[in-house]
């Protein structure tokens, strides 16, 4: 009888589901893997559980971990620090951060030295030792408005 004992088939179905997950790298299989998986412990507990049983506990199963997976990424993505959004934009992780001028800005243009970089700025003509705060990063520049005082 092929549904005797009924573990087997979710075991199967759990490679399946598993397999199909290692291969399309999506996280699309994995919680239909995880709820048939289960269903193995459920039917070894329970074997002479019915089918329409053992079908409706692996649809709440799935639609449980898909729900508690949402939740878990959206908190997991409005904690992450977002650096790949700044690996090609370096001048966007200065903007909001206080530096001192070294050099003077005169026609509106100077230069910055932050770390071993030095940066074009553009904004008001202010002498050195100024503080100034960086407001916007665009291509290679950045644009700054003075410290309050």
């Amino acid at each position: 009888m092929p549904f005797d004992p009924p573990f087997w088939n979710w075991l199967i179905l759990t490679g399946i589901f598993l397999l199909a997950e290692v291969l399309t790298v999506s996280f699309f299989f994995l919680f239909w893997g995880l709820a048939a998986a289960a269903l193995v412990v459920i039917t070894l507990a329970a074997p002479t559980l019915d089918w329409r049983w053992q079908s409706a506990i692996f649809a709440v199963l799935s639609l449980v971990a898909i729900l508690l997976w949402r939740q878990v990424a959206r908190r997991w993505q409005a904690n992450k620090n977002d650096t790949a959004a700044l690996l090609n934009n370096r001048g966007a992780q200065y903007i909001g951060r206080q530096f001192t001028l070294d050099t003077p800005i005169e026609n509106g243009y100077g230069k910055l030295k932050i770390g071993d970089s030095l940066w074009t700025i553009t904004g008001d003509n202010l002498p050195a030792g100024t503080d100034i705060i960086i407001t916007a990063a665009e291509d290679n520049r950045l644009h700054y408005r003075k410290a309050a005082e």
